[in-house]
């Protein structure tokens, strides 16, 4: 079973982030292909990532894109090292080790050799971590933590986590669904004394979702 993300050489230099999706790794003549998501059947990619990554070097654009090399780097056998108190945006892999922040003046004289790593592309599929989701007959609501292929780990309202598939989950109702649902209960019999009611509940405000002002 492969562990994503990592970096396959096989037919071309592919970062795989799930199950038959890759992004293209492009290199200084070939900066186009970064961001692109691909999919492809890859049971016969083979797992590159420590040889890819080691004796390179590259350039940090933003700490997501740091903290998604340095997951890649640990993930597959590397030491991280930060050093400097004071950020700047080059990483360096060798011996095993990578090491953060450090200044380009490292990097004149290096032999190592210099490669760009991509950030997967944004997901448009539903959901994503930190969206609030549904599941259930009675409607229980948790936020997504974690997304492992189509599993879900959720927070749920007790603030315990428990893995639910995605198929299993929804989108949350909006306060206008659910104002929706509660006007039609209110007016089921659609008679005189239920639209009273109704008339009274919204006046004085009973409605969550709904006032009136004179």
């Amino acid at each position: 079973m492969k562990t994503y993300p990592y970096i396959s050489t096989t037919m071309n230099n592919l970062l795989f982030y799930a199950k038959d999706t890759a992004t293209l790794i492009g290199d200084e003549s070939n900066q186009f292909s970064h961001g692109f998501k691909l999919t492809l059947d890859e049971s016969k990619c083979e797992n590159n990532t420590h040889e890819y990554l080691s004796n390179t070097w590259g350039v940090v654009e933003s700490k997501e894109h740091a903290e998604f090399i340095i997951e890649l780097a640990e993930l597959h056998g590397f030491k991280i090292i930060e050093r400097g108190e004071v950020f700047t945006p080059y990483f360096r892999i060798a011996g095993g080790v990578m090491c953060l922040n450090l200044p380009s003046s490292v990097f004149s004289k290096c032999e190592l050799k210099q490669i760009t790593i991509p950030l997967p592309p944004k997901s448009e599929e539903w959901p994503q971590v930190g969206d609030e989701v549904a599941w259930g007959g009675r409607e229980l609501i948790g936020v997504v933590k974690a997304i492992n292929n189509d599993q879900c780990w959720v927070l749920r309202p007790d603030n315990d986590c428990m893995t639910i598939r995605v198929k299993h989950l929804s989108k949350p109702k909006s306060k206008q669904d659910l104002l929706i649902e509660e006007l039609q209960t209110k007016l089921c019999n659609n008679n005189a004394v239920d639209n009273y009611i109704l008339a009274c509940d919204i006046i004085n405000g009973e409605i969550e979702g709904l006032s009136y002002e004179s």
